[in-house]
């Protein structure tokens, strides 16, 4: 065992400060290990701050706990308040239970804790933070003279103004720091450059506050599931739905010849070869002077659904055709068709159809 300690006092009337080291080193049949701890404080009454540093490394000679630690911890405190900041690392081995890292931060002011930790044992490692907001943000560059800029960069005033400048004219900044216009979305001539205002908070990519996960962009590769509801103040063309209604109230006197299908209505998407596709149509008689009349929708030339209905009363709705179909890519029409088996007549007074994709 070989020890050294030492400390230094200084004082004057209240005030005090001192700084004491010790470093211990130790070695037997069993293990060796080595200590260095660092103290360095100052204090007036209930006033006090204090800075300490401690390293330790052990060795087991025979397989057992072995590790290097450092630890350093920073306070300040008076009668009611105090902070501290506190970082552990550690590496730790074992032969039974195998080798580890660990390193963690903790901000601790009045009680109030946030920070974080990292731990990896060579299978799995978590990253745990602990913080009210976590953000990620751009690392912005300060504005220069006589500089060349491209497209999409990005810099702040040598005096910070609490936005950020995008070069929105590519070109070379002038001889002198322009005035600039604090405004967002207000632009700014520097020399040939062109500089358009825009908040921090605006260029923060990616952030977590009060539960909510706040991103400029996302690319999912993979599935999405959610399990609540998803609100948005816009969602791209054709990117969840698509779909077409055709209605028509006015009344239409149907004759046909026997067995040829008349047209009513038709509606078109643009399917995307894989979504399902939910087509509702229907319509309503006036007067019917045929023992049987019949009805289908067509997908172009296919027909993907077909009625039946045998009516010669007046006032009342014929069938409604409900169908789920899965069409190939590209402009998709369905047609709602009709037609009697006699040579007699029919009134149509309300005609629909209604063609919705859903996407997946």
């Amino acid at each position: 065992l070989a020890s050294r300690f030492s400390t230094i006092l200084a004082a004057y009337g209240a005030n005090t400060s001192a700084i004491t080291t010790e470093q211990t080193a130790r070695a037997n049949a069993d293990s060796a290990m080595a200590v260095d701890i660092a103290l360095m404080g100052a204090a007036n009454g209930a006033d006090t701050a204090f800075i300490m540093d401690s390293s330790t490394v052990k060795i087991d000679s025979d397989g057992g706990d072995s590790f290097a630690t450092r630890l350093t911890a920073l306070a300040t405190a008076d009668s009611n308040n105090s902070a501290a900041i506190t970082s552990e690392a550690t590496t730790r081995g074992s032969a039974d239970d195998g080798f580890s890292a660990h390193y963690g931060v903790s901000l601790n002011v009045n009680g109030y804790i946030t920070g974080f930790t990292q731990l990896n044992d060579g299978t799995s490692g978590e990253f745990t933070i602990l913080a009210d907001k976590f953000a990620i943000v751009h690392p912005h560059v300060e504005w220069a003279a006589t500089t060349a800029y491209t497209l999409g960069q990005t810099r702040h005033p040598t005096t910070p103004d609490g936005n950020v400048y995008e070069c929105t004219t590519a070109g070379t900044s002038g001889g002198s720091e322009p005035t600039w216009d604090t405004t967002p979305g207000n632009t700014t001539n520097d020399n040939t450059v062109v500089w358009t205002a825009i908040t921090q908070t605006a260029l923060v990519p990616f952030s977590v506050a009060g539960g909510v996960v706040t991103m400029q962009n996302v690319i999912i590769n993979g599935s999405l599931v959610v399990a609540g509801t998803i609100t948005g103040d816009h969602i791209e063309a054709n990117a969840v739905t698509d779909e077409d209604v055709s209605e028509d109230w006015s009344s239409l006197l149907f004759e046909t010849t026997p067995d040829t299908w008349t047209t009513l209505l038709s509606a078109t998407i643009v399917a995307d070869g894989t979504s399902p596709v939910l087509v509702n149509a229907g319509f309503s008689i006036g007067a019917m002077n045929s023992p049987n009349g019949f009805y289908r929708i067509l997908r172009t030339s296919s027909v993907i659904g077909a009625e039946f209905q045998n009516q010669q009363s007046s006032g009342r709705w014929a069938p409604h055709i409900f169908r789920r179909d899965v069409p190939p890519s590209g402009s998709t029409t369905y047609y709602l068709q009709a037609k009697d088996d006699d040579d007699g007549d029919f009134t149509v007074f309300h005609r629909y159809i209604h063609v919705v994709q859903i996407k997946k």
